[in-house]
């Protein structure tokens, strides 16, 4: 491992790089990995994959699609477990439902009345109950038959942000730019502001500090003057703390990386 690390600090973050990329393929594979007609298996036909509804025959790993009165069979790789409310594969520590056939569909909120039900800066419940508007979508059933959980969609959600008013909101001090994207209309592009995120992951230590001298030159800066700085995410083993304090002294973010 420490024969490893002793290579430069690319090859080191292609590697990790691959083995994270190789996973989270085996991970997006899962549905494809097994998959049968499964003519003994009851047919749950509600646009989501299910458990075997027979018990006896019922397991974690296993779990069913049915479209047009057919049913196929899945099953999760590498030791993964179907996880039936997120509706994919995931760690066995993580799933808490194995004992649940198929997800449940919960009543909508009356959001959409010829007359108004609750006051302003409430909403409507399934059963008629009225709570505050910031309780909707906010992960904790609040209405008892979770019909506050329900339209939290990117076009339902009540608490969504307003859309950009163009009345309002003009040049130079605003533009609303249609789905974050389009620039405004300016006639020399190259005027217009770009962010641009530098990130590294990992030990730092001598066999990387002077790459990072480098990125980092006195001769690079924003288009203002201004040098240029990056986010490191360290881990603790084989990072030398004291290039830390120095690459910290400089300017730069330090952040600990998670620990999987």
């Amino acid at each position: 491992m420490r024969k490893m690390f002793g290579n430069s600090f690319s090859n080191w973050t292609l590697v990790v790089l691959s083995v994270i990329a190789a996973w989270f393929v085996d991970f997006s594979e899962a549905h494809k990995l097994s998959k049968r007609k499964a003519s003994d298996v009851a047919c749950v036909e509600n646009g989501k994959y299910y458990r075997n509804p027979d018990v006896s025959k019922k397991n974690c790993f296993t779990y069913y699609f049915c479209l047009g009165g057919t049913v196929f069979e899945y099953s999760c790789s590498g030791g993964l477990m179907f996880d039936i409310k997120q509706q994919i594969c995931n760690f066995e520590d993580q799933v808490k439902n194995c004992n649940v056939n198929a997800e449940t569909t919960s009543p909508r909120p009356r959001l959409n009345t010829l007359e108004p039900i609750c006051p302003p800066e409430q909403l409507a419940c399934n059963g008629g109950q009225c709570i505050d508007k910031a309780k909707f979508c906010d992960g904790n059933d609040d209405c008892g038959d979770y019909s506050d959980e329900v339209v939290c969609g990117f076009s339902e959600d009540p608490n969504l942000a307003p859309a950009c008013n163009r009345t309002e909101c003009v040049i130079p001090d605003c533009f609303c730019s249609a789905g974050g994207a389009t620039p405004p209309v300016i006639k020399d592009v190259t005027t217009i502001p770009q962010m641009v995120l530098l990130t590294f992951d990992g030990a730092v230590n001598v066999q990387n500090y002077e790459l990072y001298q480098s990125i980092f030159s006195a001769n690079r800066t924003n288009k203002n003057g201004c040098p240029i700085r990056g986010t490191f995410f360290v881990s603790h083993e084989y990072t030398n703390y004291q290039f830390v304090e120095k690459i910290w002294k400089d300017g730069h973010e330090i952040a600990s990386n998670s620990i999987t």
